[in-house]
Order: C-alpha cells, then sequence, then structure tokens
C-alpha cells in the first residue's frame, strides 16, 4: 500500500490477500489505494545525537547526507551547530547529493527560557536553514498533556515565529 503502485495482493502462506482460505466466500478483491499522497516515496527524516552526546559523529552525519530527506539534530543552534550541518552538506556534496534538498529541524527547548530567549533561539535556527522546530517542553516542569499543549500555545502567541 505504501508504493501504492498497483493493487495489494499477496500470495504468502502467512497473510494472504485477497484472503482466500478457510471461511472464506471467494468475493475479496486485491487491495487499493484510495489515498493520492503529494509524493510517490515517502520522505526519511533521521535524528543525529542525544541529549547525553549532541555532537553525532561523522558516522552520523554521513548517513544523513547519504539517506536522509531531513534530519533532526539534538545540538544548539550556535557556532558548533553550523559547523556541524555545514560539514554534513560537505558529506552530501562529496556524495553527489544537493545540500538543499536536505530539511532541518530545529529543537528548541522551552525549560527555564523567556519569551524574548525562544524568538532569538528560533531565528537562529532559522538562519541554520531550519524549515522546521519541534518544540520540546520536557524539563518545564509541566504534569499533564494539556499543561504542554498550553506551553506551545503561549509559545506560539509570546513569539508570533511561522515556520
Amino acid at each position: 500500500m505504501l508504493r501504492r503502485e498497483g493493487p495489494v495482493v499477496n500470495d504468502g502462506p502467512h497473510y494472504p490477500l485477497p484472503y482466500a482460505g478457510e471461511g472464506s466466500v471467494g468475493l475479496g478483491k486485491p487491495l487499493k489505494s484510495i489515498t493520492h499522497p503529494l509524493r510517490a516515496d515517502i520522505p526519511i527524516w533521521l535524528g543525529a545525537g542525544s541529549s547525553q552526546s549532541p555532537m553525532p559523529p561523522d558516522s552520523v552525519l554521513k548517513r544523513v547526507a547519504r539517506l536522509a530527506d531531513g534530519w533532526c539534530p539534538n545540538f544548539s543552534p550556535d557556532e558548533t551547530g553550523r559547523a556541524v550541518v555545514e560539514k554534513t552538506h560537505g558529506f552530501m556534496r562529496e556524495m553527489g547529493r544537493d545540500p538543499d534538498a536536505l530539511g532541518l529541524d530545529g529543537r528548541l527547548r522551552t525549560g527555564g527560557k523567556q519569551p524574548e530567549e525562544l524568538v532569538d533561539e528560533a531565528k537562529a535556527w532559522q538562519e541554520l536553514g531550519a524549515g522546521y522546530l519541534s518544540i520540546e517542553n520536557r524539563q518545564a516542569g509541566l504534569k499533564t498533556a494539556g499543561d504542554h499543549i498550553e506551553a506551545m500555545r503561549r509559545f506560539k502567541e509570546a513569539t508570533g515565529l511561522r515556520f
């Protein structure tokens, strides 16, 4: 179904499609997708780094450069982060890929920050090339899903940012 090249048929022993086994009446038809997405393929977005080790090793950056349509790094949008982005773009050029084709999802941690700090950091992500921004409210003392939603609403209202 994901590739949508035609109706889905499977003659395998475990999950035959359409089902023609015991209890079937023989009226089953192959599955056919009725959705028509904008892309024929599913984009691959990769994470890179962790909170314990935000700067990914070259092996991870090369994997992003080789495979990803976009990535979600864990570093800050400072000079060190800029160097990692530039290194990744260099790996892409070496592999014959256009760095402009790689989406970037910046991560903005809200805990303990004032609205003006959030605006500055979000703008730094935009300057680094981020077309997306993930808001992380962990470690901000929030208790419920409603608290998190309200924090994101306040972030959007206070910053007026649009990604």
